[in-house]
């Protein structure tokens, strides 16, 4: 969501803007543990579990986007010294696709594609 509002000469003038670059290298590997997620097979306890506490999880995600939002935005002074994490981020973005494939391939298991 920052990415796109981060988007160079768009809303921010300058394309290697702190919200713009860290948007795009934590949200593969964010969506990518919540696309496993939705793939595992969890015990009804935990889902029951996860149903009654929604709201604060809900509440959780969103202080966290709010948080990310004001110190990527209002303070890049602040995030500006993560940059030479670089190389990190870029490797958790490609390990970051392993969860994608494996919920991928068991998607196709699971409607019995994997046979054809």
């Amino acid at each position: 969501m920052f990415s796109s509002l981060a988007t160079p000469n768009i809303l921010i003038e300058d394309p290697y803007s702190v919200a713009f670059t860290w948007s795009l290298r934590l949200s593969l590997p964010v969506s990518s543990l919540f696309f496993a997620a939705s793939a595992v097979n969890w015990p009804a306890s935990f889902e029951r579990w996860l149903i009654r506490f929604r709201r604060v999880f809900w509440l959780m995600g969103f202080l966290l986007l709010l948080t990310f939002g004001f110190v990527v935005f209002g303070l890049p002074d602040l995030s500006s010294p993560f940059a030479e994490y670089d190389l990190l981020i870029n490797v958790l973005g490609g390990i970051s696709h392993c969860p994608v494939l494996w919920t991928a391939r068991r998607a196709l298991c699971s409607t019995g594609m994997e046979k054809r």
